[in-house]
């Protein structure tokens, strides 16, 4: 099998840019925290969303190899394009990517919110906040993931 740790951004979580170095995705660190394996082969795959409708072909994918089974896939895409993630994996195969996309299993982290009283923010923002939260669309489905393929961790936070 394959872990696929998918990421909408990495500076949304890493606060530098994806050169494959030092960076380890909340999911993967969690689920190693856990469980202390890991499967032969990891992808992080970092998604990048570019301030322009389209990014060109030429520009759209990185591929990484690192050593003891990790890969790093870097794809950016425009904010006029659907971030199908399976389809940029599959290209990703023709530029290195050695991985049976058939037996990959995506990991993705889902956050939810909980207020509390006298939390940082005041208590009806924050409820609000939560509900907007709950109700907004799963990374899974932004990044088109095969439903029967997906494994979401999830991190509970306090406002």
């Amino acid at each position: 099998g394959v872990y696929l740790m998918a990421m909408r951004s990495a500076v949304d979580f890493t606060g530098q840019s994806c050169d494959g170095a030092g960076i380890a995705p909340p999911t993967l660190t969690a689920l190693y925290s856990r469980l202390s394996v890991l499967q032969e082969q990891v992808v992080v795959l970092h998604v990048e969303p570019r301030p322009v409708p389209v990014v060109s072909r030429q520009n759209r994918l990185r591929v990484i190899q690192l050593d003891h089974g990790f890969w790093v896939v870097n794809g950016r895409y425009g904010f006029g394009e659907a971030h199908n993630v399976p389809k940029l994996l599959k290209w990703a195969r023709s530029k290195g990517l050695n991985v049976d996309l058939s037996e990959a299993t995506y990991f993705t982290l889902r956050n939810s919110v909980v207020p509390i009283r006298g939390g940082a923010m005041v208590y009806w923002r924050a409820a609000l906040f939560s509900m907007m939260a709950r109700n907004s669309t799963s990374r899974a489905s932004y990044f088109e993931l095969p439903p029967d393929h997906i494994f979401e961790v999830g991190k509970l936070s306090s406002l």
